[in-house]
C-alpha cells in the first residue's frame, strides 16, 4: 500500500505527529504481523489473536507468552514490546462444526495471576503503560468460540468476575 516499509514508517511517525498536534501524547502502535518488521515500521508492541484450539489451557498461554516476548526481545532488541495475550482457546463450530474445549475459570485466574506476577515484572518496562496492559483475546467472537462476554452456556459472568478481580478494586459482587 505505501510501497516499502520505511515509507510505512514515515506515514505512521506523520500519525503521531498529528495526535501530538492535538495535545495527545503520541500513538501506541500495535501489531499481530511479523516481529522483526515491526521495529522497522515504528510498531511499539506486539499482540496476538489467539492461541488457537490449545489455548484453553494454562500451559499454552504462558508457553506461547513467553517464547514471543523472548522473540521479541532478541529480534528487535528489546524494540517491540509484547503484550501479553490471554486466549480462552478457539472452537469454532458455528462455523466449521469443530467443537473444543474452552478454558476454566480456574485457569483464566490463573493466567491473570501469572501475567500479574511473573510476566509484567519481567519483561515490561517499569513506570510505562507496559505495566498497565493486557491483551484479551476476544471479547466476543463467536463464530470463533472464544468469548469473554457473559454466556449462559459457557461460565456466565466468570472470566468477567475474574477480570474485575484481578485489575480492580470493585469487589466480587455485580449485578
Amino acid at each position: 500500500m505505501f510501497g516499502s516499509k520505511e515509507a510505512a514508517a514515515e506515514e505512521l511517525a506523520y500519525l503521531e505527529e498529528v495526535a501530538k498536534s492535538y495535545g495527545f501524547d503520541g500513538m501506541l502502535y500495535v501489531s499481530n504481523g511479523t516481529i522483526a518488521d515491526l521495529e522497522v515500521l515504528g510498531i511499539d508492541a506486539y499482540a496476538a489473536y489467539h492461541w488457537g484450539a490449545s489455548g484453553y489451557t494454562y500451559e499454552t498461554n504462558v508457553e506461547r507468552n513467553t517464547q514471543l516476548a523472548d522473540q521479541a526481545m532478541n529480534d528487535t532488541n528489546g524494540a517491540v514490546y509484547t503484550i501479553p495475550t490471554i486466549s480462552v482457546g478457539y472452537s469454532d463450530f458455528a462455523w466449521r462444526s469443530y467443537k473444543a474445549p474452552l478454558m476454566e475459570i480456574d485457569d483464566y485466574e490463573a493466567c491473570h495471576n501469572w501475567v500479574k506476577d511473573t510476566y509484567i515484572p519481567t519483561y515490561a518496562e517499569s513506570g510505562t503503560w507496559q505495566e498497565k496492559m493486557v491483551w484479551l483475546s476476544t471479547w466476543n467472537e463467536y463464530g470463533e468460540g472464544t468469548y469473554v462476554m457473559p454466556a449462559e452456556d459457557l461460565h456466565g459472568f466468570g472470566y468477567l468476575d475474574v477480570l474485575r478481580n484481578e485489575y480492580t478494586n470493585f469487589g466480587a459482587d455485580h449485578t
